[in-house]
């Protein structure tokens, strides 16, 4: 099972550890508090230390930890906050394994092997889609993506998609405000974008 690392409220973040328990990989998309926020959390609960791998490109690891950083004493300095410490921020980014893009990367888990490279988001500097391969499936996780060149990051290549037999995304119909597929919807045998 994979998960992202991110929390925005109460009920998100008990999602997240209730999933990170049977959670083997987690893949960093971004670098916003919405992505990673509850990666500390994990680390104070003990849950990171069964998680094979952790994985991010160094944009996304560096600008996340100190987002992170800033977060958790922005929090000390205005009230009581004791959800985790900076040392569990420390800690839970230093389990961080760093990728380039489009770098394939195995990684296996008791019989499981995935092969997972991390593509181009389009929308910060080190953003990344997901592109997992597991037992002849080819799994795409993107969240947050841009097709449009931009000065400081590469867009996301439509030829990315092709050949995914999952895709699971967060799009939206562009000038309809609309998502593209209703919430939690997987599309399987998508077979290729022309």
């Amino acid at each position: 099972m994979e998960q992202e690392a991110g929390a925005n409220s109460d009920s998100s973040l008990q999602k997240v550890v209730e999933a990170a328990k049977d959670c083997h990989f987690i893949f960093l998309s971004h670098s916003t508090y919405m992505q990673m926020g509850a990666l500390p959390h994990l680390h104070k609960l003990g849950l990171l230390s069964h998680i094979q791998a952790i994985l991010a490109t160094s944009p996304v690891a560096k600008v996340g930890a100190q987002t992170i950083y800033e977060f958790a004493i922005q929090k000390k300095e205005m009230s009581k906050f004791d959800a985790y410490s900076l040392q569990n921020v420390e800690a839970a980014f230093e389990k961080i394994q760093l990728v380039s893009f489009n770098e394939n990367k195995r990684l296996k888990f008791k019989d499981t092997e995935l092969i997972v490279q991390a593509v181009p988001s389009g929308n910060c500097i080190g953003g990344s889609a997901w592109k997992i391969e597991y037992n002849k499936q080819t799994i795409m996780y993107a969240l947050e993506l841009n097709d449009k060149p931009m000065q400081l990051t590469p867009p996301l290549h439509v030829d990315s998609f092709k050949n995914v037999n999952i895709l699971i995304t967060n799009a939206y119909l562009k000038n309809s405000g609309q998502a593209a597929l209703p919430t939690g919807t997987q599309c399987q045998g998508v077979k290729g974008v022309s």
